[in-house]
């Protein structure tokens, strides 16, 4: 869904996710982080990159940006996102941020630092 390479401090990553909640009966979605590994593990890349979750609407006619969630790439637990009617197509956004410090040598401690991130989409038929 996301992958991000290469992300260097005061840089920014984009991609979208399109949802198809293809039940017959309506349902509420969520998104969820279902595992997230570290390398190395301290300090930690996801507490100092940042995540923005948007929902755009239906792709064939986008909405304004809603914001589902806005924190720390590890502070993602699960997110709640409304109610889908049956047969309902969404867009989310996910942006990732790797905000430059402005101390000298903060940023260095990440050089060469990964996380990864899986997350799961679930729904809850009403």
């Amino acid at each position: 869904m996301l992958t991000v390479g290469g992300l260097a401090p005061g840089h920014v990553a984009r991609e979208t996710v399109d949802i198809h909640h293809a039940g017959s009966a309506a349902g509420r979605p969520s998104l969820a982080t279902a595992d997230l590994a570290e390398a190395p593990s301290a300090p930690r890349l996801s507490t100092r990159l940042r995540l923005v979750v948007e929902d755009l609407g239906h792709p064939a006619s986008p909405s304004p940006p809603v914001v589902c969630f806005r924190g720390q790439l590890a502070g993602l637990r699960t997110v709640r996102l409304g109610r889908f009617a049956p047969d309902h197509r969404r867009r989310y956004r996910f942006t990732v941020r790797f905000p430059a410090s402005t101390e000298p040598g903060v940023d260095d401690r990440f050089q060469g630092s990964r996380s990864v991130v899986r997350y799961a989409w679930t729904a809850r038929t009403l």
